[in-house]
């Protein structure tokens, strides 16, 4: 007698679209998994599922309007899904109805939503879900689901955190569908409430911007959006009085991105009532300008507060990178991981019963999966990257200059250096004088973002902010993250050690600086000599490329001097 098993059965709603083509592929590949692929277009669905049939096991297309609540509701009966997964949006003024009629049939339901109304609001849904024993998941996608993720893994080392501030940059040049564009323009120089300073307040979309540093990428313009993790984490973080919850989103090609800062301020002031309702030509606009961006981008994302050891830093600092066009598969992971849960869930606990099972209910996917879970689906892709802070606060083996300058003369040195170029995250603030020479000196500054001179009489205000990261392709690097403000204009660079050299080199923009660090001859400090300067890669001749020399010397316990010639 042969042995039967019976499949789980998952449609993906817009199963050939952008992201919903993402979950097929790597679904149609689960053995456990019958797989159905579902869109307006059955012709688009049989195009899509006979390629998958290379590598799947027997996808199914699915032609089917989930406008039509009638054919919506006899497909579900037809085909008779375990889950469904809705990837059609933007869930921007998006009714509940496709996860009503998966509850009445009794399909299980989750969606990549990240409206923050959406999401927010969804658990008026609960009542009749938990009725029906069916699960129901919304925001499956990188806001809640993996932010939430990244949180949850670092909360437990804060008595209380402070602020959480993170970001998403995808690469100019990666796959983006009409939905997408859609969302962002809805927020585009609308009003947003945000929790700050342990209360509510309001910002502008696309308005407060900044720049930060995506490892390996350099550094992102950004600016606020409206998710639903400003809606919720405040709640669902309240034990930790945390005091700020902050999320940016960002066009990697710069002019593009202050473009839409212009627009959102047409659309304040009440020039422009909604600019969604363009998004059509805006979409296509946009897509004249795709070569001129990467396939890479990525999420960062920091948090900071107060330490339960106090040998710990004070901030933490998580991020993922994509490259070559991969970044699309990072909102759908987490779908992927429930899908893959209920599917196990289904054949050990049909009943919801066992520990660690999704419960019935409709609710939000907040720290429903761990980050090693989706690291487990990340390593699958060589295109992603997944940078996590050092587990310790001691890191003199694997970072840079105590590799540099040598470890016999580092352990000699004042605790103020030691302190900063061991522990996980360092903050300070001072004050310096900038003094710039020709006016060819003075454009080349300002191209490479160097601050402006200081005014006569005057001082510019130094702040300065370390974080560290762990290359998860080899685990003993260590990146040093430094953010500069300058009178607050931010100036961003990465640091990272070649061990077989001992040289060190720094990134800011196109530019890479190769230094070499040297003892001082009073022994107080330490030297930065200029080696060699790379613009995208390209070694420039001696004679055109910039070049820095810097000496560090300590001031008093908690503090140090500084001085930085660019020439």
């Amino acid at each position: 007698a042969g042995l039967h098993v019976r499949m789980y059965r998952v449609i993906v709603l817009g199963g050939y679209g952008t992201f919903g083509s993402k979950i097929s592929r790597v679904l149609s590949a689960d053995p456990g998994i019958s797989l159905l692929v579902a869109g307006r277009s059955g012709q688009a669905a049989k195009t899509f599922t006979d390629h998958l049939l290379i590598h799947a096991n027997n996808p199914t297309p699915v032609q089917v309007d989930a406008n039509d609540r009638q054919s919506f509701r006899n497909m579900l009966n037809i085909h008779k899904p375990h889950l469904l997964i809705h990837t059609s949006g933007p869930f921007q003024g998006q009714s509940y109805a496709v996860a009503q009629d998966c509850i009445d049939s009794g399909v299980h339901y989750v969606d990549l939503a990240d409206a923050r109304e959406f999401v927010s609001e969804f658990h008026a849904l609960d009542d009749k879900a938990k009725k029906k024993g069916v699960v129901a998941i919304t925001g499956a996608s990188t806001v809640p689901a993996l932010s939430s993720a990244v949180i949850q893994r670092y909360r437990a080392l804060f008595k209380e955190v402070r602020d959480i501030s993170y970001f998403v940059s995808p690469g100019y040049d990666t796959d983006r569908g009409m939905a997408t564009v859609k969302a962002v323009l809805a927020y585009c120089g609308k009003p947003v409430r945000q929790w700050m300073n342990g209360a509510w307040g309001t910002v502008w979309g696309w308005q407060q911007t900044m720049a930060v540093p995506l490892h390996g990428v350099g550094s992102r313009l950004v600016s606020t959006c409206s998710v639903p993790d400003l809606e919720l984490f405040p709640k669902w973080l309240e034990d930790t009085k945390v005091k700020a919850v902050k999320f940016y989103a960002g066009l990697e090609i710069k002019f593009l991105h202050l473009g839409l800062v212009g627009m959102s301020y047409l659309s304040r002031y009440g020039l422009v009532k909604d600019w969604s309702r363009y998004a059509s030509p805006l979409f296509h606009i946009g897509n004249l300008f795709r070569p001129f961006g990467s396939q890479s981008g990525g999420m960062g994302l920091t948090m900071s507060g107060v330490p339960v050891a106090s040998s710990a830093g004070s901030e933490v600092s998580w991020s993922i990178v994509a490259h070559d066009g991969s970044g699309p598969l990072i909102p759908c992971i987490p779908a992927i991981i429930l899908a893959r849960k209920l599917a196990n869930q289904h054949a050990s606990s049909p009943d919801h019963s066992a520990p660690g099972c999704l419960a019935p209910g409709a609710y939000p996917c907040i720290s429903l999966f761990s980050i090693e879970e989706f690291k487990d689906v990340v390593r699958s892709n060589p295109g992603i990257f997944v940078y996590e802070p050092p587990e310790t606060s001691d890191h003199t083996t694997s970072r840079a200059y105590p590799q540099s300058i040598g470890h016999p003369y580092f352990q000699s040195l004042a605790p103020v250096f030691k302190h900063i170029h061991t522990a996980r995250t360092v903050e300070g603030e001072g004050s310096c004088v900038v003094s710039q020479g020709s006016t060819i000196a003075r454009w080349m500054a300002r191209l490479v973002g160097l601050p402006a001179a200081t005014l006569p009489g005057a001082r510019t205000k130094v702040e300065i902010k370390i974080l560290t990261e762990q290359d998860p392709r080899d685990p003993s690097r260590i990146t040093e993250h430094w953010q500069r403000t300058f009178d607050g204009k931010p100036f961003i660079s990465s640091q990272f050690i070649v061990p077989a050299s001992k040289l060190i080199i720094e990134t800011f923009g196109p530019f890479h600086i190769v230094f070499r660090m040297l003892p001082m001859p009073d022994g107080q400090g330490y030297t930065y000599n200029w080696v060699k300067t790379y613009w995208m890669h390209i070694p420039l001749p001696a004679i055109i490329a910039p070049r820095a020399y810097a000496q560090a010397t300590p001031s008093n316990e908690k503090g140090w001097d500084f001085v930085v010639q660019v020439s």
